[in-house]
């Protein structure tokens, strides 16, 4: 979401965590869902064009690859902070 953990603890509940959670899981955004439509279209234009002697692309040929953090440890995290915030107050 691109803010620290913690803040995002203060600012957001964690019925709106889990109502952004269901729509991320239901029509995914960022920069990851971008860069396959980038690809997409890259290894169409790459398909068109290349020589008898190419080999065809796919999309994930042409997309670059980070360390994705994997969610269960993002919602792990996030609601550990929430009960952390909770038992302070």
């Amino acid at each position: 979401m691109g803010i620290p953990a913690d803040e995002l603890c203060e600012r957001m509940s964690a019925g709106e965590f889990t109502e952004h959670w269901a729509e991320y899981l239901a029509d995914p955004w960022g920069e990851q869902r971008a860069d396959l439509r980038s690809g997409i279209v890259a290894a169409l234009i790459f398909n068109s064009h290349r020589g008898r002697d190419q080999s065809s692309k796919s999309a994930a040929d042409f997309m670059p690859y980070r360390k994705q953090e994997d969610e269960s440890e993002v919602r792990k995290r996030f609601f550990k902070k929430q009960k952390q915030r909770t038992r302070r107050r």
